[in-house]
């Protein structure tokens, strides 16, 4: 008699069976989330072996001396005849085991110790069992490696985007007193005239803003409530040539100069806008 009183060791095997299936699938279908199945398949050698213990697991699970023993010692095992494949319909694979692998890995921890043995379970069982944990590294292997390097892609664009907001990027730090401009950075007086300008247009990045408004802001002299429109769109538009010169003197090349001015758009009768690059 075995340990469970089965004869021939049904329980034990079953259990057996449970818990090396799981530690399959384990390796097979963790570590993909749901909705991302960029999934490495086992090879056939691995499927073959595993579908030699599913034959046998399903068998005894639908065997009415095993079900009677575990009705009658109230065991319930998470069935794992819903993984009938490794390979087809994988992302429904997936999708169950994120679904019930603590359970599993539960029960596969539970028939790992005593008073669980595996003394009394099929010596064949055994074999293809062992023979099917040897090959399981190798795809780990295989699958880490090829996880490694989906990581170094994403981050790969990441980085690309990252950089690509870098480059378009125009700021100006009052705080620090630093204008970013295109990936550069340089020391300027942020409350003179020129950067008060350019710092308006943008606070309303892809807004219009009014020539009163830009003139308010610089304290332009040409600025009161009764002053005529067109002398303070004069002065706001010489503005826009100041602060070209004064880049210059700060020692940027004419192309980045060039790039800011073309994207200081003017709006004629009315104000500018920063259109900032996408």
């Amino acid at each position: 008699m075995t340990l469970f009183g089965l004869g021939y060791g049904k329980i034990e095997t079953l259990f057996f069976l449970h818990r090396e299936m799981i530690r399959t699938l384990d390796v097979i279908f963790s570590g993909y989330k749901t909705g991302e199945f960029h999934f490495i398949p086992p090879d056939t050698l691995i499927c073959d072996k595993y579908q030699i213990l599913y034959d046998r697991y399903y068998e005894l699970f639908d065997d009415p001396d095993v079900k009677d023993y575990l009705n009658r010692k109230d065991i319930t095992l998470t069935g794992v005849y819903i993984f009938p494949s490794l390979i087809e319909e994988f992302d429904t694979k997936i999708e169950l085991w994120n679904q019930f692998s603590e359970r599993l890995l539960q029960e596969k921890a539970m028939f790992e110790s005593p008073p669980y043995s595996d003394d009394s379970v099929q010596s064949n069982i055994k074999l293809t069992a062992y023979e099917l944990q040897k090959l399981l590294p190798e795809h780990q292997e295989r699958k880490n490696k090829y996880q490694v390097n989906q990581l170094a892609k994403k981050r790969s664009i990441i980085t690309k985007k990252e950089r690509k907001i870098r480059d378009n990027l125009v700021s100006i730090d009052t705080v620090k007193a630093k204008l970013h401009l295109y990936g550069s950075e340089y020391n300027i007086q942020p409350y003179i005239r020129e950067f008060i300008f350019l710092k308006t247009l943008l606070d309303h990045s892809d807004e219009e803003v009014k020539y009163k408004i830009l003139a308010d802001q610089m304290k332009l002299n040409s600025y009161t409530k009764t002053a005529i429109e067109e002398d303070i769109a004069m002065s706001v538009i010489k503005i826009k040539t100041v602060l070209r010169l004064k880049l210059k003197k700060m020692g940027i090349d004419v192309r980045i100069i060039n790039k800011l001015c073309r994207q200081i758009i003017a709006i004629r009768g009315s104000g500018f806008m920063f259109k900032p690059l996408r």
